[in-house]
């Protein structure tokens, strides 16, 4: 019987040691994975919101117009960096183990009623990014003086849609254009369709409020959701869409140059901060985290 619970004795205490051990090394190493996009442009930004935060270092030299990767990280500091699909994030987020932080992009967090003014930490609006990532209304090259795509830029340029995006978004989206008078002229007469390929939200969503006001200059809105980051450009190029709505100008470089495209930049609209999201992390826990030195 001694020998039993002298067995039993052990066990437990070497148990309670690994569960303090296990502890000690959570306390030190911090939150261990941290979930940001794995394509391209939104990965850059993601690493410098980590930068920004003291969470990494990266490589001396890089900016925020590189295309970076894990691999420009000079010191993890500890931290397991997940390349992952951008729109998964939030679920794979709500399925991680408590400790997880994820840099996830302003739309996806809006789709998956994540506030971004609940987010530990957000990708600072005075930052290169908040001009560099702006998210723009694209056409072909060529349609660069389209009638309808003018009218349809000087309405999401107006005061009424900067004061109906900083109203509507709550900080998730922001304008990233000084409000303009419309100098066209109204009229009764229909002009054509303008047929704008764009994001659910908030880029479709912004479109629709529009809809009636760009009417009032002759023209008719046509709205065409798509739920990936490659349609939209093919069907432009191919002459499909009039224009679209859904992405940046880094993206839309790296897009023409990987598959010949010939899409150029017509305005720029809005700026979606990243925000830093934590399974179970509190803001005192957040500030806890090592830093880089």
């Amino acid at each position: 019987m001694k020998k039993l619970l002298a067995t039993l004795l052990t066990s437990v205490l070497a148990a309670t040691l690994a569960l303090s051990a296990a502890a000690c090394s959570s306390n030190k190493n911090g939150t261990t994975q941290i979930f940001i996009p794995n394509d391209g442009s939104n990965c850059t930004r993601a690493l410098f919101v980590l930068q920004q935060e003291g969470l990494i270092k990266l490589k001396d030299g890089v900016k925020a117009s590189d295309s970076l990767s894990d691999l420009d990280i000079a010191d993890k500091n500890g931290y397991d960096i997940k390349l992952v699909e951008a729109s998964t994030i939030p679920a794979q987020l709500k399925e991680a183990p408590e400790g997880t932080l994820a840099v996830i992009n302003g739309n996806y967090a809006i789709t998956n009623n994540l506030a971004l003014k609940t987010a530990l930490a957000t990708e600072s609006a005075t930052g290169e990014a908040a001009q560099l990532y702006a998210n723009i209304i694209a056409v072909r090259q060529g349609d660069e003086n389209n009638a309808g795509v003018a009218v349809l830029n000087a309405v999401l340029q107006s005061q009424a849609t900067y004061d109906y995006i900083v109203s509507t978004f709550d900080g998730a989206v922001l304008p990233s254009f000084t409000p303009k008078a419309i100098t066209f002229t109204e009229t009764t007469e229909n002009l054509g369709t303008v047929t704008v390929g764009a994001s659910p939200a908030p880029h479709a969503q912004i479109l629709e409020h529009v809809k009636d006001e760009v009417a009032k200059y002759g023209y008719t809105l046509n709205v065409v959701s798509f739920d990936d980051y490659v349609l939209p450009n093919t069907s432009l190029e191919d002459g499909d869409l009039t224009a679209n709505y859904f992405q940046h100008e880094p993206y839309l470089t790296d897009f023409n140059a990987t598959r010949g495209t010939h899409i150029v930049v017509s305005s720029k609209i809005h700026y979606e901060p990243m925000g830093l999201f934590g399974n179970g992390v509190s803001a005192d826990a957040y500030k806890a985290l090592p830093r880089v030195k």
